[in-house]
């Protein structure tokens, strides 16, 4: 039996600056407050987006939104604020 802890989570990245927003699902073996912003800067596929947060950590603040028992849980969380913002067209979305 696998005991080891797995965390599933919803986040919130915010550039300050722009004030544009990147909502994502994660799952992880590190708790999420020691894995966001740190360990961990999104699953976008913007390179530009991931490297600013290296490069400019003090233009971006980390939110856990919700922590959630499974995947699917979080994924379907995820999904709903997607929906919410309409984050493919939105601008204030990246």
């Amino acid at each position: 039996m696998n005991t080891e802890q797995v965390y599933h989570y919803v986040y919130r990245i915010t550039n300050t600056v722009l004030n544009k927003h990147y909502y994502g699902k994660r799952s992880s073996k590190i708790k999420p407050e020691l894995d966001l912003g740190i360990k961990y800067f999104s699953s976008s596929k913007d390179k530009q987006f991931k490297n600013d947060q290296k490069s400019n950590p003090q233009n971006y603040t980390y939110k856990i939104i919700v922590r959630c028992k499974t995947p699917v849980k979080a994924l379907h969380y995820e999904v709903r604020l997607h929906n919410i913002f309409n984050v493919a067209i939105n601008p204030a979305f990246y």
